[in-house]
């Protein structure tokens, strides 16, 4: 492989991440009536291990969704009220319930801009050898969704004008 072009992602998990994650882990965790064992550890929680019942999973999901809530998309994403102008949800509960406990609920069975700011991954890049890695960090108040499916479509022109000149410029 001659390269690879990251976006909204990083090469590690930051402390920060592990911080927000072990927060999802928790709300999730709690829907169960369990709790966390800590950081990059799994639950606990009284008596013998047993599989989650469908009313746990939905209450435990729906809470990882209101936790994500605060962190997949900016400050002003909220504060332009883009879950309104640009997504159509009538208010923000309405936003709350429709898209984020919708997309946790969505995940199925199976079971993150504040995820991964410009500071980590240009310290990361710091870490490379010279001329190895560039850092260009994504303007946009989408958050974690930025260029993302049904977001801004200005996002996914400036994502597609960069990776045209990374590619440009191998």
């Amino acid at each position: 492989m001659d390269y690879v072009i990251p976006f909204c992602g990083s090469a590690k998990t930051s402390l920060h991440n592990q911080v927000f994650l072990e927060g999802v882990k928790s709300a999730l965790l709690g829907g169960k009536g369990a709790s966390s064992g800590g950081i990059c550890k799994g639950e606990v929680m009284k008596g013998e291990y047993r599989t989650w019942t469908d009313e746990e999973r939905t209450v435990g999901l729906k809470a990882l969704g209101r936790v994500y809530a605060g962190w997949g998309f900016s400050q002003a994403f909220y504060r332009e009220k883009l879950f309104e102008k640009t997504l159509g949800f009538k208010s923000l509960e309405e936003f709350m319930t429709g898209f984020w406990e919708a997309w946790a609920l969505s995940k199925g069975k199976t079971g993150r801009n504040l995820f991964d700011s410009p500071e980590d991954s240009e310290n990361e890049v710091q870490l490379m050898r010279p001329g190895i890695g560039l850092c260009i960090a994504f303007p946009s108040i989408w958050g974690h969704w930025a260029a993302g499916p049904g977001g801004d479509p200005d996002d996914v022109k400036w994502l597609d004008g960069k990776l045209r000149w990374f590619i440009d410029h191998d």
